[in-house]
């Protein structure tokens, strides 16, 4: 017995060994520091970096420009980390070159406290990479941020300033040699197997539903993978890569091949509504802009449709609070059918109407590969009154159908806070994801949803959708000359007392 415990501890001896052995690649050309970490430190640096490789990476088209081509290149990342552009890529390139004069300009964007999640440790990272002795207190003041991996880097910073000779203050960076990686070298390795590779990793650890529709990744990259790597261009693998995600039928991955964007998906809803027939029906019905209608039936029932949140800014919403003004101390109808989402704040603007009190109306968690359960912890959303606007506390009614996903999903739930109102129509189409990002390094960019949108109760609603306090099913057949969701709003609120 004690001679199999013997075997087992040396052979894990072996495996960090092989472990350290096989990465030097990635960490001994990156860290000076690295000898005097402990072994805790040192593996889950290994780790760390091996992830932020199948992030970032410096395009391979970068160590074949002239070095005039490379400084204007590195140039434009300075540009564009200072304008807060791409700031992912750029500051993790200006780590990999050492390129000092982004030391200020990192320091000030960690410090200000103005970044969140990936950003805010990959800038971390890249500081550690250059940072001299002006750069402790940065370090010393992250040290105690409430991000693992910031902290995490922060901690490897002060190291990496206590080992490696200084480097004076000069401006000029240090070009490093071709990125090696766990999977082979950038010669062997093309473009296409790189990207699929970050393709993999994104979807693998940080698409948020990839479980929920049952989806067997594994067998579609093995169908598609020869496919992606023989593409001749970024928009024969765009293409092909739209195949493959099609598969979720999540409406909130859409890809990006250069300047263009591509549909991954159809957008599968069945309209509850039909505006020809309700701009004969209702009474006094008046197009304010393109984003809002309003009408007055008689009863003093007022009438406000919105149909995207997609708005500019508030201004966009102006003849929806004017109307509020009008239908004061009156019954009103809110008609967000048409609505498939935009922006949650101009949501919570508008519903911030209708309460007096700060409410939680929904919850949600985010993907982190890096956690325990590979989650955030969970984050309640909450809206305030909009004391800029007229308060309106009179009878509402709100008009929901299959259309209704995202921040208009999020409105629903708003409502669903405000006192005596009432919800109307089919269910809502049960998609959401505040989509993020990840760039492949071929010209290719996936956006994919980084959270797990949740109800009060904490259950997650994708795929199913939210139920109305009153369910009318309606026949497509007869949305030209009937309106039973409206039928039954007018019903309900003729009913109540004034």
């Amino acid at each position: 017995m004690k001679h199999k415990y013997r075997v087992i501890i040396v052979l894990n001896k072996i495996f960090f060994v092989l472990l350290v052995l096989f990465q030097p690649s990635l960490a001994s050309e990156d860290w000076s520091c690295l000898k005097t970490l402990d072994k805790k430190t040192k593996a889950k640096l290994l780790t760390q970096d091996r992830f932020f490789y199948s992030l970032h990476d410096l395009p391979l088209s970068f160590y074949n420009k002239s070095s005039y081509k490379q400084k204007r290149e590195i140039a434009g990342w300075l540009s564009d980390l200072k304008k807060g552009v791409s700031i992912q890529d750029s500051a993790a390139y200006l780590g990999m070159v050492r390129d000092k004069r982004a030391v200020s300009l990192m320091e000030k964007k960690l410090i200000g406290n103005t970044l969140r999640g990936r950003s805010r440790w990959i800038i971390t990272r890249a500081l550690a990479q250059i940072a001299s002795e002006s750069s402790k207190e940065t370090f010393d003041r992250l040290l105690s941020d409430e991000q693992a991996d910031t902290h995490f880097y922060a901690k490897v910073g002060l190291a990496e300033i206590s080992s490696r000779p200084q480097q004076g203050s000069s401006n000029a960076p240090i070009l490093t040699r071709k990125r090696t990686d766990t999977k082979g070298t950038s010669e062997t390795l093309s473009p296409n197997k790189r990207a699929i590779k970050k393709l993999v990793d994104s979807i693998d650890g940080y698409y948020s539903y990839k479980d929920i529709n049952n989806v067997s990744w594994e067998s579609l990259f093995k169908k598609y993978t020869p496919m992606l790597e023989k593409s001749k261009s970024s928009m024969d693998f765009g293409l092909i890569t739209a195949k493959i995600l099609a598969h979720a039928e999540d409406p909130h991955i859409r890809l990006r091949v250069g300047n263009k964007y591509l549909s991954v998906g159809k957008s599968y809803y069945s309209a509850n509504y039909d505006i020809g027939y309700l701009k004969k029906k209702i009474p006094n019905y008046s197009s304010k802009n393109s984003r809002v209608s309003t009408g007055l039936f008689k009863n003093s029932i007022g009438y406000i449709m919105i149909n995207t949140w997609k708005i500019d800014n508030q201004a966009g919403l102006k003849p929806a609070f004017d109307a509020l003004k009008t239908f004061k101390h009156k019954k009103l109808i809110i008609d967000v059918r048409p609505n498939s989402g935009g922006s949650e704040t101009l949501a919570q603007q508008f519903a911030g109407c209708f309460i007096q009190s700060p409410k939680v109306y929904a919850k949600h968690i985010t993907k982190n590969p890096h956690s325990n359960n590979g989650w955030s912890k969970v984050y309640n959303r909450a809206f305030k009154p909009n004391k800029k606007e007229p308060f309106f506390d009179g009878q509402v009614v709100v008009l929901m159908g299959n259309r209704n996903m995202s921040s208009c999903e999020s409105f629903l739930l708003m409502m669903k806070q405000v006192k005596g109102c009432t919800l109307i129509g089919d269910v809502s189409r049960g998609s959401s994801g505040n989509p993020k990002l990840y760039e492949l390094g071929n010209g290719v960019g996936v956006f994919l949803p980084s959270w797990k949108a949740l109800r009060l109760d904490e259950t997650c609603f994708e795929g199913e959708g939210l139920k109305p306090d009153i369910l009318i099913e309606t026949d497509k057949s007869e949305l030209k000359r009937k309106d039973k969701v409206l039928e039954a709003a007018l019903k309900l609120l003729n009913r109540k007392k004034s």
